[in-house]
């Protein structure tokens, strides 16, 4: 998984030393991220945040929004993948 890690950083978002990082990513695949983090950290990367998420809790939002409700999220989730990369296990 290290060297997982150390590619999706390297080669995968290329990120440089010392550019924050912003790791979004499902409670479930939380030991990945502590990987990715420590890695990242071996890097010299010194800005680290996390926006992690319950897909669970996510969805039951989902469900109870109404289909313009849900066409407003869709749009911001697309800008919202503009801004960041999300980095999660098996995809980035």
């Amino acid at each position: 998984m290290n060297k997982y890690a150390e590619l999706i950083l390297k080669k995968g978002i290329q990120i440089q030393v010392n550019e924050p990082l912003l790791i979004v990513s499902s409670v479930e695949k939380i030991e990945f991220v502590r990987i990715l983090t420590q890695t990242a950290y071996n890097m010299g990367i010194k800005k680290i945040d996390y926006l992690l998420e319950d897909d669970i809790l996510k969805y039951k939002a989902y469900k109870s929004m109404n289909n313009m409700q849900k066409t407003q999220e869709r749009r911001a989730w697309i800008e919202a993948c503009a801004i960041h990369v999300n980095v999660e296990y098996g995809k980035f």
